[in-house]
């Protein structure tokens, strides 16, 4: 197949015999060679992307731990870099629904792990590590509104006042909390 779509770019970009004028542009080299690409990529059957990796089928909405080992036991480190990314980004957009401030954190901090491994300042192994920690830290923090005793609109307005260090430091954790309280029930 490559060989075929090989040959079939080394024709594009060749003139044609006794036309050395004429050449394509690089746009209508790649509009045949999509067609050429087009024509040989035939889809048979839906392929579960787990069952292939050899992973089991799981409650990726929560990203539990057996699933994230699972992941960082990969042998093609790129594609679990990838699919933790889209997991990730996932979680976040489901996160900035309910509490824009935290999403807004968790966001920066992927953009970061993924730049630096986009830019091979770190292998894909240490990403696969950032990410999952960040997977686990994103979890915590859908716990965190019940250990404090905040619903999740409660938590959304605690941590929008406890993003200021100075409110946080004049009104103190416990004077916070009844703020989002009282902020929730009007």
């Amino acid at each position: 197949f490559l060989k075929a779509v090989k040959a079939g770019i080394i024709k594009l970009l060749a003139p044609p015999p006794g036309d050395d004028e004429r050449k394509k542009s690089p746009a209508e080299v790649e509009a045949e060679i999509n067609q050429l690409i087009s024509k040989s990529v035939v889809t048979e059957e839906v392929v579960d992307i787990y069952q292939t990796l050899g992973l089991e089928n799981p409650d990726i909405s929560i990203l539990s731990d057996d699933f994230l080992k699972d992941v960082e036991g990969l042998q093609q480190k790129n594609v679990a870099v990838e699919l933790l990314n889209k997991l990730l980004k996932g979680q976040v957009k489901s996160l900035m629904k309910t509490n824009a401030t935290v999403s807004k954190q968790f966001s920066e901090m992927l953009g970061k792990s993924i730049q630096k491994y986009n830019n091979r300042s770190i292998e894909a192994s240490k990403v696969i590590e950032e990410l999952i920690q960040m997977a686990k830290e994103i979890n915590q923090e859908q716990q965190r509104g019940k250990n404090l005793g905040l619903s999740t609109e409660e938590i959304a307005f605690y941590d929008a006042l406890a993003s200021h260090e100075t409110a946080k430091e004049a009104l103190g954790d416990k004077e916070l909390r009844a703020i989002a309280h009282e902020l929730t029930k009007t």
